[in-house]
């Protein structure tokens, strides 16, 4: 009967009331939760707008030393764990530069430059891991694509290079890394809840962090299904824009 009278008042916009602070917890939620969407939405963007060049240059330039240094830097991106770069991205500045990150969170809209420094350290931790995946896989689709007979074609006809790379290969190869991309739109949300706690960020994942140490079980239930429904989002759009890089999904 609880769990029903739960999705009952769901269904109105109602996910209950904090047991620790007496407030609304999906007022809690959106008062945070711009907070998330920057830090998440400037990862992936630094790490898409990174990975997905150095991935073109590193297959562009297979099996150089330039291949191998930037294959080599990928799994060192993967390899290191969120949590561990976080710390060190706080203690190393403040040892060898007497230098540490603003712990007063300012908006945007109040002061640009001060909030993107902010939230410029936080959000590329936040995105080593996904910056290394996919600048692999970008290079191993676009080894795949350069191989097919049209880009030969394209060649024959005297194409420029780079009009082969961008309109052509690139395109195609995207398919795959658009996937992965969004799937690690999930880890960067889940990735933010130790990212905003090491950073003292205002945003949805340290909320829920101090939540569950406090046994405030509606804004746990709240937070979860408020990320759980963004993936699920998030991965319908992946999938539309699939038509979008391949035409012949749209036909199909």
């Amino acid at each position: 009967m609880q769990y029903f009278l739960w999705l009952r008042d769901l269904a109105k916009g109602d996910l209950g009331v904090s047991l620790y602070s007496q407030d609304s917890v999906l007022s809690e939620i959106a008062r945070r939760w711009t907070v998330t969407l920057e830090v998440g939405g400037l990862a992936l963007l630094l790490s898409t707008l990174t990975a997905v060049p150095v991935g073109v240059v590193s297959a562009l330039k297979q099996d150089t030393c330039i291949d191998h240094l930037l294959r080599g830097f990928s799994v060192l991106l993967i390899a290191v764990p969120t949590f561990w770069a976080a710390i060190l991205a706080v203690l190393l500045p403040s040892q060898f530069f007497n230098w540490t990150p603003v712990k007063v969170w300012t908006p945007f809209t109040e002061d640009p430059l001060l909030n993107l420094r902010l939230v410029l350290i936080p959000a590329a931790v936040l995105g080593l891991f996904t910056g290394g995946l996919v600048m692999r896989l970008t290079r191993a689709q676009m080894l795949e694509v350069m191989r097919n007979d049209y880009i030969r074609t394209a060649r024959a006809k005297g194409l420029a290079e780079r009009v082969i790379i961008v309109r052509h290969a690139l395109k195609n190869a995207l398919i795959p890394v658009v996937t992965v991309i969004g799937g690690q739109i999930g880890f960067l949300i889940g990735g933010s809840v130790i990212v905003e706690q090491v950073f003292a960020l205002p945003g949805v994942g340290r909320y829920l962090f101090s939540s569950i140490g406090a046994r405030d079980y509606p804004v746990v239930q709240g937070v979860t299904l408020l990320l759980t429904t963004s993936i699920v989002l998030i991965n319908l759009v992946v999938d539309l824009t699939y038509s979008y890089l391949d035409p012949r999904i749209r036909y199909q």
